[in-house]
């Protein structure tokens, strides 16, 4: 029996998002490779794909034995490390990246990522804050920043980069679904609600939103349409 209490909590997942990568699994930046190196890009590329990622690793640490500069290859290293939950591996693969070349985009955002799945949070948001300056219209990085304000509970400031990611972006069901988790942290329950029922409009099998939808209906007062959501749950 679902407990219909007061006391009901909302999973409050925030989802941070994956590091910058295009279709093959390899980070958004073209790379200009001949002869054995581009049959080694190749080959990551196709570790990448089939999720092979300690292979991964082993194959990117083995050609920076010999090109330790090789910053393309050092930020596949970064992903597969992030990838394996190996996160102060990764962050210091990302840093490494930023000192071999001149950072673009795609590198300050992917160190924002391994500097929050590290758990420094207030690290990632300052790199998340000069990045939507430079970038203003790029969506993920509004995403990301309310994920690290929700992370380090100041829920109150996520609400507005949040709102600007679901302008930015209105089909993406895990930025609403975030929006909804600031409501949802600052008991705005009825907007909280709204939120959680966009996301699910969005994405219909979502399971966290249905299971913060039944949490912060029950908080409402209202069990019986709690109890609709979390039946809906798996369906």
């Amino acid at each position: 029996m679902i407990n219909m209490g007061a006391n009901t909590k909302s999973i409050i997942n925030i989802f941070i998002l994956l590091l910058v990568m295009t279709v093959t699994g390899l980070p958004a930046v073209k790379v200009q490779k001949q002869g054995k190196e581009a049959e080694v890009y190749k080959l990551a590329g196709e570790y990448a794909k089939g999720e092979r990622w300690r292979d991964l690793v082993e194959l990117c640490q083995r050609y920076l034995r010999d090109k330790p500069s090789d910053a393309e290859m050092t930020s596949i290293l970064g992903i597969a490390y992030s990838e394996l939950g190996r996160h102060q591996e990764s962050l210091d693969a990302f840093k490494r990246v930023v000192q071999l070349r001149p950072p673009n985009q795609g590198d300050r955002f992917n160190l924002g990522v391994a500097f929050s799945k590290a758990g420094r949070e207030q690290e990632a948001v300052e790199i998340y804050q000069k990045l939507i300056k430079d970038y203003p219209d790029m969506a993920l990085t509004y995403i990301n920043l309310g994920g690290s304000y929700i992370n380090l509970s100041r829920s109150g400031e996520a609400v507005e980069p949040l709102k600007q990611a679901t302008k930015l972006s209105p089909e993406d069901a895990e930025a609403t679904y975030n929006l909804g988790v600031a409501y949802d942290r600052l008991e705005r329950l009825k907007e909280a609600a709204e939120t959680y029922r966009r996301a699910l409009k969005l994405k219909p099998d979502f399971f966290q939103a249905h299971y913060n939808l039944g949490g912060v209906l029950a908080r409402m007062g209202e069990p019986a349409k709690a109890v609709e959501s979390y039946k809906l749950i798996g369906q």
